[in-house]
């Protein structure tokens, strides 16, 4: 069975129930659950059993005693649970929950969805649905495993811009920089120079100099000359971006902007796949706040 795709109605009898359930695997089809089940009275409890333990999440008409001992089942096992309960009242009656809700320390009688309206209900649990979705991935093989372990060893949140303006054969050396980020689980962006073009391009560098928290600058010969660098680079320093810049090439000048913030510069190597070494453990370094291997 699919993660991801699966979701249980457990709710009571009432007149408009068919109408209910239709609405609610709409809505639930529409945030990526295909497989949506109502749990009828005529299930054995095996079928109960296995059907919680292969869902991703259950929506129970918590305030219907005709289906708490269902729902007792479900959350013993610790299914994730969407609570409705058919009422105007603002907080939780003594008689509207099931026994092992009321007063709970963790606030479950608090966390319920409370309606009157379906078009208020549906919205509601599209809402939860979202918020539930479980994005856990398998890890099957080494890298998967390497990079989720390396993304572990990040305190924050992270992307790193790289702005320059190699063109050309010496592209390489940037072709390397992004591999080696990339291969140590490093949120990074680059620009491809063919890409460089149109309103829809702007509108994505300039989202990514927004989500910025870090900047590789390569300052090599006709950086400063170059207006996008020079803007971008003008960006990245009244955002308070950090900082890792490093010459290219025979360069050694340093650039005003950054000769201001007294920032060490760093001279690549000449071979691209060392550069991308020698930044991918700044970069990380910086992130990490020790020193790489």
């Amino acid at each position: 069975m699919k993660p991801n795709q699966t979701a249980l109605l457990l709710l009571a009898r009432s007149n408009d129930r068919a109408e209910l359930v239709s609405r609610l695997k709409g809505v639930l089809a529409g945030e990526g659950y295909t497989d949506v089940r109502d749990i009828l009275s005529t299930w054995t409890d095996a079928q109960v059993v296995s059907t919680l333990f292969s869902s991703s999440f259950l929506v129970a008409d918590v305030a219907e005693a005709a289906v708490w001992d269902l729902y007792a089942m479900a959350h013993a096992l610790f299914v994730p649970t969407i609570r409705l309960a058919r009422s105007a009242a603002t907080s939780p009656q003594p008689d509207d929950l099931p026994w092992l809700l009321r007063g709970h320390p963790y606030g479950y009688q608090a966390d319920l969805v409370r309606w009157t309206r379906l078009d208020d209900l549906t919205k509601a649990v599209a809402d939860r649905a979202i918020a539930m979705r479980d994005a856990r991935k398998l890890i099957n093989d080494h890298k998967i495993g390497h990079n989720f372990f390396e993304r572990r060893r990040f305190p924050e949140r992270h992307r790193v811009f790289i702005s320059h303006n190699i063109k050309g054969p010496d592209r390489a050396t940037v072709d390397a920089i992004v591999e080696a980020l990339k291969a140590r689980s490093i949120s990074c962006w680059e620009y491809v120079e063919e890409n460089r073009s149109g309103e829809l391009w702007e509108q994505k560098m300039k989202e990514e100099l927004g989500e910025a928290t870090h900047a590789v600058i390569i300052l090599s010969e006709g950086y400063d000359s170059s207006t996008p660098c020079d803007d971008e680079l003008s960006f990245l320093v009244k955002k308070n971006a950090i900082l890792l810049p490093f010459f290219y090439g025979a360069r050694r000048i340093t650039n005003p902007k950054i000769d201001r913030l007294k920032i060490h510069i760093e001279a690549l190597g000449a071979v691209p796949a060392e550069a991308g070494s020698q930044v991918a453990s700044r970069v990380l370094h910086t992130l990490t706040q020790t020193v790489s291997a």
